[in-house]
């Protein structure tokens, strides 16, 4: 498994906000749905991997992030997967992506607060 890097990704030209930005991997709720379930639906769309390629390893605290840029807030459910499959399949919402030691991450241009989600789910590991 990869237990000491994370993975970020690229937001390509063709998404609508923060193109060119480091991410996570994201998406949207629809209604009624359970955020673990569209997390792992956010993982196999943008990534391929498959829910028996993936563990989850811990659900963070909900966050409530006020986006500067775009004058709002993003409710963000983080959640921490581990998987031992190091090559991904991207969709058209990401142009690339590295794996980094978590040390690594304030050295790229990231979507809002990117550092502070990740810091929710890898204390204490």
């Amino acid at each position: 498994m990869c237990l000491d890097k994370l993975l970020i990704l690229k937001r390509s030209s063709k998404v609508t906000t923060m193109c060119g930005m480091w991410s996570a991997i994201s998406g949207t709720l629809e209604k009624n749905e359970i955020p673990l379930e569209r997390a792992k639906m956010e993982i196999l769309e943008e990534t391929g991997l498959t829910k028996n390629q993936i563990k989850l390893s811990k659900e963070g605290t909900t966050m409530n992030i006020f986006d500067n840029k775009y004058k709002c807030y993003w409710l963000i459910y983080p959640f921490l997967f581990y998987t031992n499959i190091k090559k991904i399949k991207l969709n058209w919402e990401n142009s690339s992506y590295l794996w980094i030691t978590p040390n690594k991450l304030k050295f790229f241009r990231t979507v809002p607060k990117l550092h502070a989600v990740f810091l929710n789910l890898t204390t204490k590991l």
